[in-house]
């Protein structure tokens, strides 16, 4: 045990959502509810905050993820129902105090998170979390993947068959194979 991070007085507890490690140092944290990134250097440094809270949109309202990627942080965020089609939900950062949105929405306008990254086969790959409001309707959550962190292409759609897989909160490498864990709303085969 090092350190302990939140719970001040008036503060919410962080849920860390995502933790990355890079090879330029320090641990860097993805805390969900608290909109925020925080990054602890050394033991006995207190954490530091590395990011305006939401990236200064409001309504980019979690941090679900983070993942290095070729140099770069890449942190997944979700926005409100409310928040228009072009504002980012992935950032990215060369030094991780200064961030950029590196893609608005991955593809259809109602993923509203990118809800994890994973590198596989030499690609960073992201995945979302999708409902449209104004239907009330899931038509699935999707999975993207790029080879240098600009360009996007989409890797899989529809729930993987499945529009109630709205969903995809875990990707893993493991033994060649790219795993992904769905959350579905209502009923799955």
């Amino acid at each position: 045990y090092l350190t302990t991070i939140g719970r001040r007085e008036g503060t919410n507890n962080p849920q860390v959502a995502g933790i990355a490690t890079p090879a330029g140092g320090g641990v860097w944290l993805a805390e969900e509810i608290n909109h925020r990134i925080s990054v602890y250097g050394a033991p006995g440094s207190p954490w530091v905050q590395a990011n305006v809270n939401g990236f200064v949109h409001p309504g980019n309202r979690d941090f679900y993820t983070m993942e290095e990627f070729q140099g770069k942080l890449y942190a997944g965020t979700g926005v409100t129902s409310a928040m228009p089609g072009d504002v980012p939900r992935l950032y990215s950062s060369t030094n991780g105090h200064t961030w950029s949105g590196a893609d608005p929405g991955l593809g259809l306008p109602y993923n509203y998170g990118v809800t994890d990254l994973e590198e596989f086969g030499g690609k960073l790959y992201g995945s979302t979390v999708q409902f449209n409001w104004d239907t009330q309707t899931y038509s699935g959550a999707e999975v993207y993947r790029t080879a240098n962190g600009t360009t996007w292409e989409l890797s899989a759609t529809g729930g993987f068959g499945h529009a109630e897989n709205a969903q995809i909160g875990a990707l893993a490498d493991f033994a060649g194979f790219l795993y992904a864990g769905t959350y579905g709303y209502g009923a799955v085969d």
